[in-house]
């Protein structure tokens, strides 16, 4: 029973981050996971009841992975690349559909995940600010709280839609443009000089 839950939660994840909480029906993850609807009712209540469990799994996805990729980066700037494109990867195109879609139709999921994430990120940023300033990266006066609402506002921003106009090519641009102007803002010249390595890198919207 515990291999079928996994498995349905698994495929529902997939097609909810694809497209949308809302538009995904019962019918749709019951074919994707071959499964019939009448078993998945038996190990779910309902489809928030499944909402809510992929949603467990991808803020414990999000806490185990975060650690580890600021501990293979090079240093607190490329750290805070990696992290942010992580955070990124998890819609397909960026698309701002799929946060919509969980604020609007299960805003207590999306009121966990959020709050679980940016909490998590808040931690981090703290720890990468400090160790930026010491390694002579960042300047003296980097404010750790401060980096992070200006920076956490403007990436959930985009990721639920929150602008004039967009077009997909400009959203995937945008998170990466975001990163690399808030760090410069902080950066020293040697962080300033390791930065544009950093920019000049090819960017992967994988």
């Amino acid at each position: 029973m515990e291999q079928k839950r996994e498995l349905i939660i698994d495929a529902a994840t997939r097609l909810f981050r694809t497209y949308g909480y809302n538009s995904v029906t019962m019918d749709d993850i019951a074919q994707e996971v071959g499964m019939s609807k009448k078993t998945i009712y038996q190990i779910f209540e309902n489809k928030t009841d499944l909402v809510d469990c992929s949603v467990e799994k991808t803020m414990l996805e999000i806490r185990n992975t975060l650690p580890i990729l600021v501990g293979q980066s090079e240093n607190p700037l490329s750290a805070f690349f990696l992290i942010y494109n992580y955070i990124f990867s998890f819609s397909p195109d960026n698309s701002p559909m799929v946060h919509r879609s969980l604020r609007k139709y299960y805003p207590a999921c999306y009121s966990r995940i959020e709050n679980d994430v940016l909490g998590l990120l808040r931690e981090l940023t703290t720890v990468l600010i400090q160790e930026g300033i010491e390694k002579g990266l960042f300047i003296d006066e980097s404010n750790a709280d401060d980096f992070f609402l200006l920076l956490s506002n403007q990436l959930f921003s985009l990721m639920n839609g929150w602008l004039i106009s967009y077009e997909t090519s400009q959203i995937q641009r945008l998170p990466r443009k975001s990163v690399y102007y808030a760090l410069r803002a902080i950066s020293t010249s040697e962080g300033i000089h390791f930065l544009s390595k950093l920019n000049d890198q090819p960017e992967n919207h994988s």
